[in-house]
């Protein structure tokens, strides 16, 4: 028998005899492993997530793949949007403006609120989830959030300004943490540290996410009152949540900040898009923002209505 003969193997999902010349690693029959492969793609974000947390985590089993398409299609279908407003509604709103009534404006603005997605370097939002930049078709719920520490990270150079790293802690067990960047104007006396900033980054997760069990802090804050507590009031061990910490104040993993970027990659937007989700940029470039008339119009009714908003 010559050394790459056929060996006859079982497959250890299906049970049925296949023959290979070479046996290397799991032992699966070509339609048990094409079949996992299409679930491990249409995942493909969670996978890559788990080889670049660092936390150790075992490879997924084809189980674990299903419990991950349900984990996120029961989120989606949570928020999905139908309140909006469709692409071919904003175009002709932005197309024929000038005829619109007030209220009709002011219900295109509603809508449009309804349905935007807010891109930042890290992560993309809504009022109802986060949608992690670096992984496609990645999506968290807003009440799985339960502590966000930041950090000052120098990387991102942005004149009058201080830029903070926000390290989002979840209990989803699929994505326990990512990163996201918000930039706070520095004061007239303050050098470094932005006070108006800081401000800005409690209120925006406090409003945000319901589910906060530690103040919105500094990370170096935060993991003293980890090691304080001995424990962790969320969906994570404690070692876990310190070799996050560590990762992200050393601007290690997926924290490293110039490996961030803003844009969804184009499988996340389209699951988005399939759910009612626009992104703010399109909006923009859809009601022609950049034309001067155009955002005169848009932003006066905005104005109005925010006005409304506040004396109602």
């Amino acid at each position: 028998m010559g050394l790459l003969s056929k060996k006859t193997l079982i497959c250890e999902r299906c049970g049925k005899e296949y023959q290979v010349r070479i046996a290397l690693g799991r032992h699966l029959c070509d339609e048990c492993a094409a079949r996992e492969g299409q679930k491990r793609d249409n995942v493909r974000g969670y996978v890559d997530y788990a080889a670049q947390i660092q936390l150790g985590w075992p490879r997924y089993t084809e189980e674990q793949l299903d419990q991950i398409a349900a984990h996120r299609q029961e989120i989606l279908e949570k928020y999905r949007q139908t309140q909006g407003i469709s692409r071919a509604e904003l175009q002709d709103a932005s197309e024929h403006y000038r005829k619109l009534s007030d209220e009709q404006a002011a219900d295109v603005l509603m809508r449009v609120a309804n349905s935007s997605i807010t891109s930042t370097i890290g992560a993309a939002y809504s009022g109802n989830f986060f949608a992690p930049t670096a992984f496609e078709r990645t999506i968290v719920d807003v009440e799985d959030v339960f502590a966000v520490g930041y950090v000052t990270t120098h990387e991102i150079q942005t004149s009058g300004s201080e830029v903070l790293m926000c390290v989002v802690f979840t209990n989803d067990p699929y994505l326990p943490s990512f990163p996201m960047l918000y930039a706070g104007k520095l004061g007239f006396f303050e050098l470094m540290k932005s006070k108006s900033g800081r401000r800005g980054v409690s209120a925006f997760f406090e409003s945000l996410c319901p589910n906060l069990t530690y103040p919105v802090q500094e990370l170096r804050q935060l993991k003293k009152q980890i090691k304080t507590d001995g424990e962790v009031k969320g969906n994570i061990s404690k070692e876990a949540m310190l070799n996050i910490i560590s990762a992200a104040s050393s601007d290690a993993g997926i924290y490293k900040v110039k490996d961030m970027h803003s844009d969804l990659l184009p499988a996340s937007a389209a699951m988005l898009d399939e759910y009612g989700y626009i992104q703010e940029a399109q909006v923009n470039e859809i009601l022609k923002m950049d034309k001067t008339f155009n955002r005169s119009y848009w932003r006066k009714q905005i104005k109005r209505l925010s006005k409304y908003e506040i004396e109602d």
